[in-house]
């Protein structure tokens, strides 16, 4: 069940470029092979010599954005390959995390956190290749940025890749962290070739009759992004494969349609679990609700029995909101459970 990581370590520092960023040049130039290769290696010079032909100021013209902002955390799970996107990182103090956990006091935060006085949230987005099929898992808050946000695109071209590559946009829930950035400020899609999947009753939550968005309070402008997209949007279901070896996992309760991915190839596993949980410290307090769930006992129930999962089945395990790149390992002793992230 390992899955094994790319990475390579030399620093370019002619151009001055950040080992992850002349990483994703030589995954798109080599073919995202996961063993580069004589030839694959020979193939990577020859282009990256033409790259330093640019004087240093137009590097940007391969890394789009501020790419000391845009993170991206290549990977390979069996033959899917993929890498986690930063969309952003910001950090919140005690008494901002008290306001997210209701009926928790900025000393239950305190306690909880063991002496830290704030906190980083990093939003980290999933990207997978299966077969040719590229897809996004939800897609940050893009145009909508808030500080230090909107980096998802900037961290695709560092893979080698635009917005217009993606094949499939795989929508896990509709909170606009997620999704926001599916449309830019005039609202065209900015993932033009792109099919649209998520599930039925994320959309009837949000977008049915009585669906939430629709209410005197609703987010009119949300509703009409998504409408516009509508024609483009599929619905699958918890168990649906939506690429070779990347299947649905139900995650009820965040929202009532919230749903994961569970990728598989080759005897190796990932599962991506989303909003399962926001801070680190909830692997502790498995009964703290957030104050964005729509069915907090649901949530709980469900944030347990998939944690059990992760543990029993040792599950790399990716967390949507977790330190960049959330990916690691839930241990449990003694029914508490631990978080073993992979890079620290």
């Amino acid at each position: 069940m390992c899955v094994r990581f790319m990475a390579i370590r030399q620093t370019f520092s002619v151009i001055n470029i950040s080992p992850v960023c002349y990483a994703g040049f030589l995954y798109r130039v080599c073919g995202w092979e996961r063993r580069l290769d004589v030839r694959g290696l020979g193939q990577a010079i020859i282009a990256s010599s033409r790259i330093l032909c640019y004087k240093r100021a137009k590097i940007s013209l391969f890394i789009k954005g501020d790419s000391d902002m845009a993170k991206a955390h290549p990977f390979t799970c069996g033959d899917i390959q993929g890498a986690v996107l930063c969309e952003g990182e910001s950090a919140a103090t005690i008494e901002e995390l008290a306001g997210r956990y209701p009926g928790k006091s900025p000393a239950d935060i305190a306690a909880a956190l063991g002496g830290e006085v704030k906190t980083e949230d990093s939003l980290n987005v999933l990207y997978l290749e299966s077969q040719g099929r590229r897809i996004l898992a939800d897609v940050g808050f893009g145009a909508a940025a808030r500080p230090a946000m909107g980096q998802t695109e900037s961290a695709l071209e560092q893979i080698g890749l635009s917005a217009s590559d993606i094949d499939i946009v795989y929508l896990t829930h509709f909170h606009g962290d997620h999704i926001a950035g599916l449309v830019d400020a005039k609202g065209e899609p900015i993932f033009s070739q792109a099919r649209y999947l998520t599930a039925q009753a994320e959309w009837d939550e949000w977008m049915g009759p009585d669906g939430r968005w629709r209410a005197a309070d609703g987010d009119d402008q949300q509703m009409k992004d998504m409408e516009s997209l509508q024609d483009r949007l599929d619905f699958v279901s918890p168990g649906d494969e939506i690429a070779d070896g990347v299947a649905v996992v139900g995650l009820e309760g965040h929202t009532m349609g919230h749903t994961g991915l569970l990728v598989e190839s080759r005897g190796e596993q990932l599962i991506h679990v989303v909003d399962l949980l926001h801070q680190a410290f909830q692997f502790q307090h498995l009964d703290w609700g957030f104050v964005f769930d729509s069915d907090t006992a649901l949530a709980t129930e469900t944030r347990k029995r998939i944690l059990h999962r992760c543990a029993d089945e040792q599950l790399l395990t990716l967390f949507y909101h977790l330190d960049f790149p959330g990916l690691g390992y839930v241990r449990r002793a003694d029914d508490v459970f631990q978080w073993h992230p992979l890079v620290k």
